[in-house]
Protein backbone atom coordinates (compact mmCIF):
# COMPACT_ATOMS: atom_id res chain seq x y z
CA UNK A 1 0.00 0.00 0.00
CA UNK A 2 1.18 3.45 -0.74
CA UNK A 3 2.36 5.97 2.40
CA UNK A 4 0.57 8.83 3.09
CA UNK A 5 2.93 11.49 1.51
CA UNK A 6 2.10 9.80 -1.76
CA UNK A 7 -1.43 9.45 -1.53
CA UNK A 8 -1.54 12.95 -0.06
CA UNK A 9 0.37 14.02 -3.54
CA UNK A 10 -0.89 11.83 -5.55
CA UNK A 11 -4.71 12.71 -4.96
CA UNK A 12 -3.41 16.36 -5.00
CA UNK A 13 -2.04 15.94 -8.56
CA UNK A 14 -4.81 13.86 -9.95
CA UNK A 15 -7.62 16.03 -8.45
CA UNK A 16 -6.15 19.19 -9.98
CA UNK A 17 -5.65 20.29 -13.38
CA UNK A 18 -3.78 23.29 -12.53
CA UNK A 19 -1.07 21.09 -10.80
CA UNK A 20 -0.45 19.21 -13.31
CA UNK A 21 0.09 21.66 -15.54
CA UNK A 22 2.33 23.62 -13.42
CA UNK A 23 3.98 20.09 -12.24
CA UNK A 24 4.32 19.03 -15.77
CA UNK A 25 6.13 22.37 -17.11
CA UNK A 26 8.80 22.01 -14.02
CA UNK A 27 9.33 18.78 -15.26
CA UNK A 28 9.73 19.13 -18.98
CA UNK A 29 11.85 22.13 -18.13
CA UNK A 30 14.51 20.98 -15.36
CA UNK A 31 17.16 19.42 -15.20
CA UNK A 32 18.26 18.75 -12.06
CA UNK A 33 14.96 17.40 -10.70
CA UNK A 34 15.67 18.25 -7.45
CA UNK A 35 12.60 20.26 -6.25
CA UNK A 36 15.21 21.81 -3.63
CA UNK A 37 17.16 23.99 -6.60
CA UNK A 38 16.71 27.50 -7.58
CA UNK A 39 14.85 26.96 -10.79
CA UNK A 40 12.35 24.65 -8.57
CA UNK A 41 12.33 27.01 -6.15
CA UNK A 42 11.13 29.78 -8.80
CA UNK A 43 8.70 27.01 -11.06
CA UNK A 44 7.16 26.56 -7.20
CA UNK A 45 6.20 30.27 -6.39
CA UNK A 46 4.85 30.35 -9.88
CA UNK A 47 2.49 27.95 -9.18
CA UNK A 48 -1.02 27.75 -7.27
CA UNK A 49 -0.29 25.52 -5.14
CA UNK A 50 1.37 25.67 -1.47
CA UNK A 51 4.85 24.97 -1.40
CA UNK A 52 3.97 21.51 0.88
CA UNK A 53 1.58 20.80 -2.25
CA UNK A 54 4.36 21.24 -4.80
CA UNK A 55 6.84 19.24 -3.14
CA UNK A 56 4.23 16.29 -2.14
CA UNK A 57 2.90 16.12 -5.65
CA UNK A 58 6.99 16.05 -6.55
CA UNK A 59 7.40 13.26 -4.93
CA UNK A 60 4.34 10.92 -5.98
CA UNK A 61 5.62 11.75 -9.65
CA UNK A 62 8.67 10.91 -9.18
CA UNK A 63 7.88 7.92 -7.61
CA UNK A 64 5.56 6.94 -10.64
CA UNK A 65 7.87 7.75 -12.97
CA UNK A 66 11.22 6.17 -11.11
CA UNK A 67 8.68 2.55 -10.60
CA UNK A 68 8.35 2.95 -14.28
CA UNK A 69 11.43 3.05 -15.37
CA UNK A 70 13.30 0.64 -12.91
CA UNK A 71 10.20 -2.37 -13.27
CA UNK A 72 9.75 -1.42 -16.94
CA UNK A 73 6.34 -1.17 -16.38
CA UNK A 74 3.73 0.06 -19.03
CA UNK A 75 1.63 3.01 -18.36
CA UNK A 76 -1.05 0.88 -18.66
CA UNK A 77 -0.21 -1.17 -15.15
CA UNK A 78 0.32 1.88 -13.48
CA UNK A 79 -3.16 3.76 -14.63
CA UNK A 80 -4.70 0.10 -13.77
CA UNK A 81 -2.92 0.27 -10.15
CA UNK A 82 -4.47 3.55 -9.54
CA UNK A 83 -7.49 2.83 -10.44
CA UNK A 84 -8.26 -0.21 -8.19
CA UNK A 85 -6.86 2.56 -5.83
CA UNK A 86 -9.87 3.83 -6.42
CA UNK A 87 -8.74 7.51 -7.91
CA UNK A 88 -10.99 8.71 -10.65
CA UNK A 89 -10.51 8.11 -14.52
CA UNK A 90 -9.96 11.52 -15.59
CA UNK A 91 -7.32 12.30 -13.44
CA UNK A 92 -5.66 9.01 -14.37
CA UNK A 93 -5.86 9.95 -17.87
CA UNK A 94 -4.21 12.96 -16.93
CA UNK A 95 -1.19 11.53 -16.13
CA UNK A 96 -1.28 8.92 -19.04
CA UNK A 97 -1.52 11.98 -21.20
CA UNK A 98 1.91 13.67 -19.15
CA UNK A 99 3.62 10.07 -19.20
CA UNK A 100 2.97 9.86 -23.20
CA UNK A 101 4.18 13.62 -23.91
CA UNK A 102 7.31 12.77 -21.62
CA UNK A 103 8.31 9.68 -23.38
CA UNK A 104 8.61 11.49 -26.51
Amino acid sequence: MPDDEFKKGLRTLLESEAAWDDLAQWFLTTESFDEDDEHSSRAMSATSLLPEQFFDCVYALRFILEAWQIHHLRLLDIQRDLFALGYDSDGIDRLGDYCNASSR
